[in-house]
Parts: C-alpha cells; sequence; structure tokens
C-alpha cells in the first residue's frame, strides 16, 4: 500500500480525530493542523489527547502538528510552516463549525471563509486532492431521495446556519474556475459510535435526545423519591427501576434518520479516498434509514422509561385540564432541550449513493440493527455518569 502524505486540517474533533488515528497507525505520512485550547493546552497536546482515545499501540508522541486556525489566511500558518509543508499530496479538511444555534456570522466565518481560506492553502501548497467533509444534511429542508450531486438546496431552505453554510462550502468546492487540484466531497449521516462497542469521543446530534431524556429523568427520580404524592397525581411513578412518564413527545411515525457508525465511515473513507474514480465527485456516506420513532423507543428503553406517548407536531400543545399542568411543564422542559433537532423527527429521506458504488465495488449502504443503537446509547449513559462521579474508564 502506497504511504500518503496528507495534511489533516480538524484531527481533533469526532470525525478528524478517528480519521487521524486509522490514517496514522496505518503508516501514511500525516501532517495535523489544530488550534491551541481554550484551556491552555497547546494544538500538539490536543492533538495527542484526541488520538489517545483510541489506544496506546501507535507512539503518540510522533505526531507532526502545525498550530493554525482555518478562519486565518493561509490557515494561520506562517510561510516557514508553509515550506515545511511542501511535498504534502493531499489534504483532509474535518475542521467545521457543528453549532446549529450559531449566528449566521459565526458559521459563516468556520464553514464557509474557512473552506475558502483552506482552498488557498491548497493551491499554494500545491496538494493533488482535497478531501472535504460536510453533511448529508445540507439538503436542508428538501425530503424524498437527495442525490449526491445535487446542490440545488438553497431554493428549499434550511432548518438552521450549520445545514447552510455547509452547503454554501460545497458550492465553493465545486467551482473549478479557481482549483488547481481535484475535491472529493464526503456528506456524513448522523455519527454514532462504534458498531461493535458503541465507543465515541464525543456526543451530538442524535445523542441530544438522549442526553434530554436522561437529564429529566435524574431530575424527576430525584424528586419522587423525595416526595411521591404530587406525582402520583399526574401518573408520574417509580416501579422498580422503570420511571413512569406519561408525557408526550412530537415524532412523526413515518420519520427516519441516516446514521453511520464511526468506524465503518473510517473504514469507506480510506477505501474511497485511495481511488483515482473518486476526483470530483460527492459521497452520501449514510445507513439505510432508521425509523425516529425506534429510535426514541430504544432511548427510553436503555433509560428505563414507560409511559411516554408519541404524537404529530400539530397536537403538541394541546392540553385539558389544570391537573395536567405538571405533565405540560415536563414536556416544554423536554422540547427546550432538544429543540434545535426536531425539525428532523417530521422528515423523511433516503439518501442516494450511486457515486458511491461506481467507486466501490459491491457496495451497500450500513444497515443500523438495535443492538449497534443501544450499544452506543448504553455507552453515552456510562460516560456520563463516569464524568460526573470523577471516574475514568
Amino acid at each position: 500500500m502506497r504511504k500518503r502524505k496528507i495534511l489533516l486540517i480538524g484531527g481533533t474533533g469526532v470525525v478528524g480525530s478517528a480519521l487521524g488515528w486509522e490514517l496514522f497507525k496505518n503508516g501514511h505520512h500525516i501532517w495535523f493542523l489544530a488550534r491551541s485550547g481554550r484551556d491552555g493546552r497547546s494544538a500538539k497536546e490536543r492533538v495527542v489527547r484526541a488520538l489517545s482515545f483510541y489506544g496506546n499501540n501507535v507512539n503518540l508522541s510522533t505526531p507532526q502538528v502545525f498550530e493554525g486556525d482555518i478562519t486565518l489566511p493561509n490557515c494561520g500558518l506562517s510561510e516557514t510552516n508553509c515550506q515545511a509543508l511542501n511535498g504534502i499530496e493531499e489534504m483532509v479538511n474535518c475542521a467545521a463549525d457543528l453549532g446549529f444555534g450559531q449566528t449566521r456570522r459565526q458559521s459563516w466565518q468556520t464553514n464557509v471563509g474557512g473552506t475558502k481560506n483552506v482552498m488557498r492553502l491548497a493551491c499554494k501548497l500545491g496538494v493533488e486532492r482535497l478531501h472535504h467533509f460536510s453533511s448529508a444534511y445540507v439538503c436542508g429542508k428538501r425530503q424524498g431521495v437527495i442525490r449526491e450531486d445535487d446542490l440545488s438546496f438553497i431554493n428549499d431552505g434550511f432548518h438552521n446556519v450549520y445545514e447552510r453554510t455547509k452547503c454554501e462550502a460545497e458550492i465553493l468546492l465545486r467551482d473549478k474556475s479557481n482549483n488547481h487540484f481535484d475535491t472529493v466531497i464526503y456528506r456524513l449521516g448522523v455519527v454514532i459510535g462504534n458498531s461493535v462497542t458503541g465507543a465515541i469521543p464525543g456526543f451530538a446530534g442524535y445523542y441530544a435526545f438522549a442526553q434530554a431524556f436522561s437529564l429529566l429523568r435524574r431530575r424527576l427520580v430525584a424528586q419522587v423519591k423525595k416526595d411521591t404524592e404530587p406525582f402520583k397525581q399526574v401518573g408520574i411513578k417509580l416501579e422498580g427501576n422503570d420511571l413512569i412518564l406519561p408525557i408526550r413527545f412530537p415524532c412523526d411515525e413515518k420519520a427516519n434518520l441516516s446514521m453511520m457508525p464511526l468506524d465503518k465511515f473510517v473504514e469507506i473513507f480510506v477505501r474511497i479516498s485511495a481511488k483515482d474514480s473518486s476526483k470530483g465527485l460527492t459521497f452520501n456516506l449514510t445507513s439505510k434509514a432508521v425509523s425516529c420513532r425506534r429510535l426514541f423507543e430504544l432511548i427510553l428503553e436503555v433509560l428505563d422509561i414507560r409511559g411516554v406517548s408519541f404524537i404529530g407536531k400539530r397536537d403538541y400543545k394541546k392540553s385539558e385540564g389544570i391537573e395536567h399542568q405538571v405533565l405540560l411543564k415536563l414536556e416544554d422542559d423536554i422540547y427546550k432541550m432538544a429543540q434545535n433537532y426536531l425539525p428532523y423527527v417530521f422528515e423523511q429521506r433516503e439518501f442516494d449513493v450511486s457515486n458511491v458504488k461506481s467507486v466501490l465495488s459491491k457496495y451497500h449502504s450500513p444497515e443500523i440493527n438495535e443492538n449497534q443503537v443501544r450499544k452506543t446509547l448504553r455507552y453515552a449513559m456510562r460516560q456520563r455518569k463516569n464524568r460526573r462521579t470523577g471516574e475514568m474508564e
């Protein structure tokens, strides 16, 4: 296998660290570009910490790390450092502002302005190929079949600035007029933990729903144990370890999500990125669609919560009688905690993978089974508990 020379940007995040570890341990020549931390950690310390999540059978003292920031010209690299990177053949851009509630300016600065700076650096370094990570949900409010080569989503609108700015970044990358390199775009589905162990170094997306219900459960269990009577009146009680919680949660019966276990994504990326035939293409790296309602049922199962019912968006605020105000307040609480992600539980999509199939023979989109989901959730809940108690796993 040919050893590639790669500059990896964003190697401290969930996606970037998984890729960095895989490429690094397989003997490729990897240079990392990362920011120093707000906690005072250097860029090198942050990269080593991120890679350490995956094990210690690689000498983590040896990664070559350049401190930089994609929101700055030359991505924050000095001319001396740019010269030191001469000979780089490929760049992998995993850096992004993932916030849904950011201002347009904040998100644009990293996701669009940062992409411009990455492209300019790619030209300056004379790289042959730029691998760019996007999201399957650049499709915004578009439903139905989402084609890999389609970039007309602006006409349908977006749920948040993250979707919009990631779409705008793709439009930039597809403009060949000033590019002297080949571009490959990878649109990731909702990233979840390792398909075998459930392990993942960070929690976002689907995990936000689990966190919201987990916080609500912890709070209610403490309150019910302290004073049972007020909750009995509205049907909230403990039965063994189960919390009986007769609230409603909005979720369309036909809504679905496309996910991607972290290890499967890394495996597919490594295969695609090594193929000359991938040049200039966009790839939907997504699983077969998974029912949102079933995903929520699994969250509740893992958290030992029973009694939650699912309703349509239009029925959400309907409630009768003063005795239901306690339940309505709890519904409002869970709604607010998960509100940035709620639009996705009313939509139905199928992600086309024609380009993936054209490059990888005999490719089939990964299927997410229920045991995998349970493992990812249990891992997340275990990590959350360990962080609260100060334990390390």
